[in-house]
C-alpha cells in the first residue's frame, strides 16, 4: 500500500518532500519573503529567509499554498502568507 496525502493515491509524502524542496528553493532565490515553513507530517522545516512569515501544515497543504493552488484550514500562519508567484516559474538562476 502506498501512503499517500490525501491529495491522490498517486502522490506519496515522499514526493511531496521532493516537491517541497524544489518549491521552497525556487521562491528563496526570488525572495520571498517566508521565515519558517514546517511540514509536521514529514517532521520537516526549512528556513528559507531570514524574516517573514512562519507557516505550518501537512506537507500537501503548505505545497498547495506555496505554489498558488489554494489553501486549506489546517494551514497555519503567524501572519498573512504573501502571494506567491504566478507558476510555473523560471529556472532559478545557476540551475541547469
Amino acid at each position: 500500500m502506498t501512503e499517500t496525502t490525501g491529495i491522490t493515491a498517486d502522490i506519496t509524502l515522499a514526493d511531496i518532500d521532493l516537491l517541497l524542496d524544489d518549491t521552497i528553493a525556487a521562491l528563496t532565490a526570488r525572495d520571498f519573503p517566508v521565515a519558517r515553513i514546517q511540514a509536521a507530517d514529514l517532521d520537516r522545516a526549512w528556513t528559507p529567509a531570514p524574516a517573514g512569515a512562519t507557516v505550518t501544515g501537512p506537507g500537501h497543504s503548505v505545497l498547495a499554498r506555496l505554489a498558488g493552488r489554494g489553501t486549506d484550514p489546517r494551514l497555519r500562519s503567524d501572519v498573512p502568507l504573501p502571494t506567491p508567484p504566478g507558476w510555473p516559474l523560471p529556472p532559478a538562476p545557476g540551475w541547469a
